[in-house]
């Protein structure tokens, strides 16, 4: 079973996928469940709590700590694409995704970020020359 303190875990594909365990005391689980065969299909280990979206067959998910992570959504196993600090102090408010932007908030701000524009890698420091 799994039990979630403070959000109601996604759907997907027949699963449930979220957090299972309180932050309150002691570490919690990011696990996929699944209901009818009452087995944990893929579970990750002390990642603390969070809140989930999916969308386009990704997990967006926002730690308490401010860290988004974006991850393939799946029954079969858990993989991060990759994850960005987009808040600085504890965020426990449930994120909202509305045309590609994530409005997400802390204690002290509301930010709205831009999912449609691709991420530019950072610029390369070549400084070789060519004779």
């Amino acid at each position: 079973p799994m039990s979630s303190q403070y959000t109601t875990p996604i759907e997907y594909d027949g699963a449930l996928i979220g957090v299972d365990g309180r932050q309150d005391i002691g570490p919690s689980s990011l696990i996929c469940f699944d209901p009818n065969e009452q087995k944990v299909l893929w579970s990750q280990e002390n990642y603390g709590y969070a809140t989930l979206i999916e969308a386009d067959g990704k997990l967006l998910i926002l730690k308490t700590d401010g860290t988004l992570v974006m991850a393939t959504a799946s029954k079969e196993e858990y993989k991060e694409l990759g994850r960005a600090q987009v808040l600085n102090t504890t965020t426990r408010a449930l994120p909202a995704l509305s045309n590609g932007l994530l409005f997400i908030r802390d204690t002290k701000a509301l930010k709205c970020l831009d999912l449609n524009k691709p991420v530019q890698p950072p610029a390369s420091s070549d400084n070789s020359s060519s004779n």
